[in-house]
């Protein structure tokens, strides 16, 4: 699968959120052919994620590990076919996880997926933090290719648990 030339370091970070941009990279998603997945207000930028899946492929990344997943989580998982590689996805919100776990099975990506439940705590300075002990138990071993932080939600309205 080839896609149009995104380089992260080219495009910069003021571009990714031009909707010129994102229009661009969203007709390109579409080569996926992967189902509807209704976006939420945080849902990766579309530039974003094609950055993303434009990495995998190029650099062949094996074990990509995503913090918040949503729409994006079975677009890199497909992307990781190409690889024959994994995706390893935390999320705080044990409802939303299985929303996105239905979604991979339907894409047909559950396979490259490992989902990971690991609620939010407080940490030092107020700020709330995937659960780390369940973070060092998981990922314990496992080497990381590329790390995707897109979560935990920040919003005080919409704290996930």
């Amino acid at each position: 699968m080839a896609f149009a030339p995104f380089h992260l370091v080219a495009a910069g970070v003021g571009r990714l959120r031009r909707p010129g941009f994102d229009a661009r990279a969203a007709v390109e998603l579409t080569r996926f052919n992967l189902p509807f997945f209704p976006p939420t207000r945080y849902t990766l930028a579309a530039s974003a994620l094609l950055t993303v899946i434009n990495d995998i492929i190029i650099n062949k990344r094996q074990r990509v590990l995503e913090l918040g997943s949503g729409f994006s989580t079975a677009y890199i998982a497909k992307a990781l076919d190409e690889t024959d590689g994994t995706l390893i996805s935390v999320e705080s919100n044990s409802a939303w996880l299985d929303h996105v776990r239905a979604y991979a099975r339907c894409c047909g990506v559950a396979d490259r997926l490992t989902a990971i439940h690991a609620p939010l705590s407080p940490r030092k300075g107020g700020l709330d933090w995937y659960d780390a002990e369940i973070l060092h138990a998981e990922l314990k071993g496992k080497e990381i290719d590329l790390l995707l932080v897109d979560g935990p939600v920040a919003s005080s309205r919409a704290k996930r648990r």
